[in-house]
């Protein structure tokens, strides 16, 4: 996640609710894998920018979120 320029973090989402279900999945099942697809988690607004494969099942997502509260 890009915070500001020239700094990055990575998000892990463990637990979550969604649909006011609790979810315990991996978090890359949640993020889209075309650039453009958006999805919402709880306020978030999560938008795939890019993903990069990395090998295996590792890719590397460029994601940009939003608060919608």
């Amino acid at each position: 996640m890009i915070i500001k320029e020239d700094s990055e973090f990575i998000v892990m989402i463990g637990g979550f609710t969604e649909n006011g279900k609790k979810k315990q999945e991996t978090c890359g099942k949640y993020f889209m894998d075309q650039d453009g697809d958006e999805m919402t988690i709880e306020q978030y607004k999560v938008k795939t920018i890019s993903v990069e494969e990395m090998g295996g099942e590792t890719k590397k997502r460029l994601l940009e979120i939003t608060d919608t509260t």
